[in-house]
């Protein structure tokens, strides 16, 4: 008997809800040392990868809200590298 694909999805939504403090909790530390580094461009990059994996993965378990904030931090930072190298402009603080 093959396993019901509703119940495998719920277990990895179930699995993903419960890693959401954590993903947060990593792309919060990341900003602040963001700040820290005097807005360091690898640190943004690193800052904006974890927000693009949040943004593309919450939406698909269910997580929408969680997903469009996730974007929003990920357009941010993807403007504020293109034009890091030609203004000390800092974006906006969460």
């Amino acid at each position: 008997m093959k396993p019901d694909p509703a119940e495998q999805f719920e277990l990895l939504r179930r699995r993903y809800a419960a890693q959401i403090g954590e993903r947060v909790a990593a792309i919060i530390a990341s900003w602040h040392y963001l700040e820290q580094s005097q807005w360091e461009r690898a640190a943004g990059m690193e800052t904006r990868q974890l927000a693009y994996k949040l943004a593309g993965s919450a939406a698909m378990f269910g997580f929408a809200d969680l997903g469009a904030i996730a974007r929003e931090i990920d357009i941010g930072l993807k403007e504020w590298l293109e034009h890091a190298s030609h203004s000390p402009r800092q974006p906006a603080t969460i």
